[in-house]
C-alpha cells in the first residue's frame, strides 16, 4: 500500500499524485530542486537526472507526463537526449511525451530548432508555477 494521497487540482479533479509523473533533466541541482517542488505544488511527483543518458533509460522504464528538458546538460546535450527519446518511441510505436527545453535562449530560430527536434515548445529560466503549468498543458489525461 502507497502512502500517497490523492489530491485535488484546479478544476476538482481527483488524481493521485503517483500516476501525475514528470521528469526534470536538469544539471543544476539547486534548480531542479525548485523545480520539483513546483511541481509538486501542482500535483506532479517528479524524478530528477542531471544526465541525458540516464533520462533516456528513465524513459524506458517509467511513465511520465511530460520531461522538462535542460538544453545545456554537462553530459549529452538536452538536444540529443530528446533526439534518443524520440527515436525510441518511434521504434517501439509509443505515443510522445510532452519534452519543453528549458533554457536561457527561446528567441524565434531557437523555438524553431527546437521544434524540428521533436520537443513541444521551449520555455526560459528561471521556471515558475506559471512556466510550469505550461509544461503540464502539453499533458495528456
Amino acid at each position: 500500500m502507497n502512502n500517497i494521497d490523492p489530491i485535488k487540482l484546479q478544476g476538482g479533479k481527483l488524481m493521485n499524485i503517483e500516476e501525475n509523473l514528470v521528469l526534470i533533466v536538469e544539471d543544476n541541482v539547486m534548480q531542479a530542486k525548485i523545480v520539483k517542488t513546483i511541481f509538486k505544488t501542482l500535483g506532479y511527483a517528479a524524478d530528477h537526472t542531471i544526465d541525458g543518458n540516464e533520462a533516456v533509460k528513465l524513459v524506458k522504464e517509467k511513465h511520465y507526463k511530460a520531461i522538462y528538458m535542460d538544453i545545456g546538460l554537462s553530459t549529452i546535450s538536452g538536444d540529443e537526449t530528446c533526439k534518443l527519446i524520440r527515436e525510441y518511441e518511434r521504434q517501439n510505436h509509443l505515443e510522445s511525451i510532452p519534452i519543453v527545453a528549458v533554457t536561457a535562449n527561446t528567441n524565434p530560430e531557437e523555438l524553431k530548432h527546437y521544434k524540428e527536434l521533436g520537443m513541444n515548445d521551449a520555455i526560459s529560466k528561471p521556471v515558475t508555477i506559471e512556466k510550469a503549468k505550461h509544461i503540464l498543458s502539453f499533458c495528456k489525461d
